[in-house]
């Protein structure tokens, strides 16, 4: 499923927005690639497919990974849980739109 990913560069800082929940183990990634500088990663930008698990919450399991798709998926049309290294191309893409605002 394509996920829109937005990026903006204000002042210093880096701000990336999807429309998912994401965990906040995609928000530390994407702010650990930029020392010093501030960098966000936000959910529920323009809308809300789903959750956004890391892989290690995907071999869990739960609500946010397994029930999310069939309780909401009628509203979001995502029927199907997010597979594995979804939200790490997640945070490459929103990585690398940054990279062209430096």
């Amino acid at each position: 499923m394509p996920v829109e990913i937005q990026v903006a560069r204000i002042a210093d800082a880096y701000v990336a927005g999807v429309p998912m929940e994401t965990f906040t183990i995609h928000a530390l990634d994407f702010a650990s690639r930029y020392s010093g500088r501030p960098a966000f990663l936000n959910g529920y930008t323009n809308g809300w497919i789903g959750y956004l698990p890391g892989d290690e919450d995907l071999k869990r399991g739960g609500y946010g990974v397994r029930w999310a798709p069939v309780i909401y998926g009628s509203e979001s049309g995502w029927l199907t849980p997010i597979e594995a290294g979804a939200g790490s191309r997640v945070v490459e893409t929103a990585a690398r739109l940054a990279s062209r605002l430096s």
